[in-house]
């Protein structure tokens, strides 16, 4: 490893150690106050969005509760691995080729969560689940 790759790699650590740092900081803050981010969508039109429940879930997984965090949010089981994937391989190709470049790959995995989350958000509210 030479040492721009070492400079890239030093880069997303920094990176990702800031959001984690931010993650801790938001969990120990609603733990605290009981206080979470509202959801504008929902607030706006009575409407669950795609993303509603994630906090909670995320709180449940964190207590090791996976079957009533999978009960906030069922879409977010499917996409975040998806998603964490395309961070992961990207963050790779970077770190070794200095490329940002999405393969085709990505982009398609991108669009299905896209459209993932569309149906998920119609399905939730029209079915309630």
């Amino acid at each position: 490893m030479d040492q721009i790759q070492k400079s890239r790699g030093n880069a997303i650590i920094k990176r990702d150690a800031i959001l984690v740092g931010i993650g801790i900081l938001y969990y120990i803050f609603i733990r605290v106050t009981g206080l979470a981010i509202p959801c504008i969508f929902r607030k706006i039109t009575g409407f669950l969005c795609p993303g509603c429940g994630i906090t909670r879930a995320i709180l449940a997984a964190v207590r090791l509760e996976l079957a009533k965090a999978f009960t906030y949010n069922q879409f977010m089981f499917i996409a975040l691995p998806a998603l964490a994937y395309i961070i992961v391989k990207n963050d790779y190709v970077f770190v070794r080729y200095g490329n940002r470049k999405l393969s085709r790959f990505d982009n398609i995995l991108i669009f299905i969560c896209i459209a993932g989350a569309v149906m998920f958000a119609v399905l939730r509210n029209v079915m309630r689940f």
